[in-house]
């Protein structure tokens, strides 16, 4: 994903599972843990291992990009800075700049960075003076190192945290005479010592978005400050607890606390209610790491130890309760067959996408997942990024595949069907196969000229395109020159077919877990081909041959539109765009009239190439996605008309024709009946 792109929303009344999806390694890597998601859920942030060595990953738009040994403590909330450390040294990255290392403070020679503003303004962290005696809470505002100085005790403070919009800085600094040290809340440079739970050290570790509400942990117990206020947070007959975050508001804290037997247990205050989140099967460990904004979902991890071999991600609601992943995922129908997601780290702004790690066919991966409650049938979904890079390609051959095919209704109202003929005259005709009916019209001067045209309604189903009720219409000026006499006669010709505000539907298939799903999306578009023919018209009396050579534009112009949710648990959304290519054609035509019948045969090869495609599929949880490399394509073309003459001005036809490609175009035979009038 990339912070430009536009996600696909899930269904507020159906609930809706995506992935999980293996976010793989890169070459040479051995496996991968996922820590970070911004937080629209569109990034994910974490470490790559290599033997001998720890680099740090960001994963956009189903990409995995390496920043070498950057530390990462925190991504801005769209993901596209980072903030972290070399060694140390304090550093930021970005996909255009890369690593800029941030400025010592006043000469000295190391500085850590603890984290970085949603905005990605303002990172916080701590820097030594020149004489490295004194190590000082900095914060560093578009590159620019400055002191926040202390609480008046030792000159040693920690910056941990920062608010959305940088303004609100929390830390530690030692008071005034005291051996301990105090968290500390700063704001408009004045540093606010926020008090302590006891004898004992505190540290403020963290501050809500907004910067009214600073967490912690206090003499061993986590603790919520907010408005000069600080309580703490411990579940029933613990005694001592951490913290892990707040939401944006401060309303909601999750955290880890003690049970009085040794357990330690996740739990969540929201509005001054303490919950246990422990699930049923109680580990000895669990931990919860993250929270939605609205504080309604917490994901976290429990095992009997911390060996990731030995733990399991969760997820919790006050609906579900807590639940392992592995369980909601395989409930939803998801085969977790070889996958087991052990951690979950982070968590989006809406609660809908989790970051992790877990062990795919037993090998250490990050992975990222959505799950969306709702109150209908739970839609679920695993997929990678080359399987809906994939989808994606065939998609685009899928749409002209159904251009390609609309060659085969134009024939008839073109005369691909019928020899040339001095005089003029018109019909009507109905097909099955692909329905369509229409009537057609030819009129053919003295001099050699031709107009020829028609218009029909169709109505194509193939397997994965449908053209529903539109029309078609063509037409084409002839040329067929006799000054080199009656057994060679030259023929020329341009025309074209429209399908004008087409009613479309297109399926984009993809791997889904052993299986594949199927999103569905309806549109509108613009379906058109011009051309020029040359050739000849061969054969005296009854017998006429037609041999010629085409070229022409093939366009299929498509609104914007979003797949459907049901049976798509990535539920894409497709900008508006053009799908073209130039089509080469080799046409041969005999005609034979015995009297009261007469037929006619045809057959052509056509070839496209030079194909393009200007939109864009973007897909929840993996990005905004290009149709890959556009291979050429051909198809055959084909048919059989034979007439009865009823009089000497009225003929009645029976026609088969057919158009056969690969399997996108697939193979179509149209069958039908018409009638013609000579005037």
């Amino acid at each position: 994903m990339s912070s430009g792109r536009a996600l696909a929303a899930c269904d507020t009344t159906t609930p809706c599972v995506t992935g999980p999806i293996n976010l793989g390694v890169l070459p040479g890597g051995t496996a991968s843990r996922a820590n970070f998601i911004s937080s629209d859920g569109s990034v994910v942030a974490g470490t790559i291992v290599y033997p001998g060595q720890t680099n740090s990953f960001v994963w956009s738009n189903g990409v995995m990009t390496d920043i070498g040994t950057v530390g990462i403590v925190g991504l801005g909330a769209n993901g596209t800075i980072v903030a972290g450390n070399v060694n140390t040294t304090a550093v930021t990255w970005t996909s255009a700049g890369g690593i800029v290392a941030l400025p010592y403070y006043s000469g000295g020679n190391f500085s850590i960075a603890n984290a970085i503003s949603a905005d990605g303004t303002t990172v916080v962290g701590y820097s030594n003076d020149a004489g490295g005696a004194n190590t000082y809470a900095v914060r560093w505002v578009n590159g620019v190192v400055s002191n926040l100085g202390s609480l008046g005790g030792i000159a040693t403070s920690i910056a941990y945290d920062v608010s959305a919009n940088g303004s609100v800085i929390v830390g530690t600094s030692y008071a005034p005479n005291e051996v301990n040290v105090h968290g500390f809340r700063w704001l408009n440079g004045v540093m606010t010592d926020i008090g302590s739970l006891g004898i004992g050290d505190t540290y403020a570790q963290k501050v809500s978005a907004d910067g009214s509400t600073v967490i912690g942990q206090s003499t061993g117990i986590g603790f919520r400050w907010n408005s000069g206020t600080m309580i703490p947070l411990l579940l029933p007959g613990g005694s001592g607890s951490e913290v892990a975050a707040v939401t944006p508001d401060g309303s909601t804290v999750i955290g880890s606390s003690d049970d009085g037997n040794g357990n330690s247990h996740a739990f969540r205050w929201k509005n001054g209610v303490v919950t246990d989140l422990t699930p049923i099967e109680t580990s000895p460990y669990v931990y919860a790491t993250a929270v939605s904004n609205n504080g309604e979902v917490v994901v976290g991890w429990t095992g009997i130890n911390f060996s990731l071999v030995n733990t399991r991600a969760w997820r919790w609601t006050a609906a579900t309760g807590n639940v392992s992943l592995n369980t909601l995922l395989a409930n939803a129908g998801v085969d977790m067959t070889g996958i087991d997601l052990r951690r979950a780290n982070a968590i989006s702004g809406d609660g809908q996408f989790i970051a992790g790690t877990g062990l795919f066919n037993s090998a250490t991966r990050a992975f990222l997942v959505r799950y969306d409650d709702g109150a209908g049938a739970i839609v679920a979904g695993l997929t990678s990024p080359d399987a809906q890079q994939q989808s994606v390609t065939s998609l685009s051959n899928q749409r002209s595949g159904i251009a390609a095919q609309q060659h085969g209704l134009a024939a008839p109202l073109l005369g691909g069907d019928r020899p040339t003929s001095a005089g003029g005259e018109a019909g009507v005709f109905a097909s099955g196969g692909s329905a369509s009916a229409g009537g057609t019209v030819r009129y053919t001067s003295a001099n050699g000229f031709s107009i020829i045209g028609g218009a029909a309604w169709a109505r194509e189903d193939y397997a994965n395109t449908e053209l529903k009720n539109s029309w078609i219409g063509a037409g084409a000026l002839q040329y067929v020159y006799d000054g080199f006499g009656s057994a060679v006669r030259p023929l020329v010709e341009v025309g074209g077919w429209i399908t004008p505000n087409a009613s479309l539907a297109f399926s984009r298939t993809y791997a889904n877990g052993a299986g594949t799903a199927v999103g569905v999306g309806n549109t509108r578009g613009d379906l058109s081909y011009m051309y020029g023919r040359a050739g000849g018209v061969f054969g005296t009396g009854a017998t006429q041959i037609i041999l010629s050579g085409e070229y022409g534009r093939q366009e299929l112009k498509t609104a914007a539109y979003a797949e459907q949710l049901a049976g798509n648990p990535f539920n894409a959304v497709v900008s508006g765009g053009t799908d073209a290519m130039d089509v080469v054609k080799m046409r041969l035509q005999g005609a034979r009239d015995f009297g009261k019948y007469d037929a006619t045969v045809w057959g052509a090869w056509a070839g496209g190439f030079n194909r393009s495609a200007t939109y864009v599929t973007s897909v929840p949880g993996i990005g905004t996605l290009s149709p890959g490399a556009l291979n050429n394509i051909a198809w055959a073309e084909y048919g059989v008309r034979i007439g009865y003459k009823i009089s000497e001005t009225v003929t009645a036809d029976l026609v088969a024709n057919g158009i056969s490609g690969d399997a996108n175009l697939g193979t179509r035979i149209h069958g039908g009946a018409g009638l013609r009038v000579r005037f």
